[in-house]
């Protein structure tokens, strides 16, 4: 989910959905572009709590190619990402997949097209092999289909050495330039 995303929550201050916290500026390079998304989620006070915060924070996009439709970052694993045992808890784990595939979306933004943001329609996450808190890990999003409205994505959070841990599966709709959602 895009920064700038307002839900209703009594709790929280809330940010208009027009004036969103980061919009894709099409005159960055791609690298740009997602070094910009990520300096939204660290400078902005109104992610400084939000708890898929952390998760942005401490990502680093490493790689970006569009002609490959992939994207790979390093994040170190916080102690907060995990269960008491020390391992990576599965609902992190797909944050993580769900916040970072995401973005390979975001290559491809132009004028009239992805422009408004995108939702998750389906994510589909397999564990294969733990992860201890303080690891770091690459993750890997390859763009597998992209249309008008939808997109579908395939993660993985794999080991420096290249062990796959976790897998996904992540499907997209793209939100129209003239939605009423």
């Amino acid at each position: 989910m895009a920064p700038g995303t307002q839900f209703p929550d009594s709790s929280a201050k809330e940010r208009p959905v027009s004036n969103p916290v980061y919009k894709v500026d099409t005159s960055l390079s791609v690298q740009q572009r997602i070094d910009a998304f990520f300096e939204s989620y660290r400078s902005d006070p109104f992610y400084k709590d939000r708890w898929e915060s952390k998760i942005m924070q401490r990502a680093t996009c490493i790689s970006t190619s569009p002609e490959r439709g992939t994207i790979v970052y390093e994040i170190d694993i916080d102690p907060a990402f995990c269960t008491v045992f020390g391992n990576l808890h599965g609902g992190a784990a797909s944050t993580i997949l769900d916040q970072l595939t995401s973005l390979v979306l975001h290559m491809y933004t132009k004028p009239g097209y992805i422009e408004n943001g995108t939702v998750t329609r389906t994510l589909t996450v397999t564990c294969l092999r733990p992860v201890m808190a303080g690891t770091k890990v690459r993750v890997e999003a390859e763009l597998i289909s992209m249309g008008k409205t939808m997109g579908n994505i395939r993660g993985e959070i794999k080991t420096m050495d290249g062990k796959v841990c976790f897998a996904c599966v992540h499907d997209k709709f793209i939100i129209p330039s003239a939605s009423k959602l």
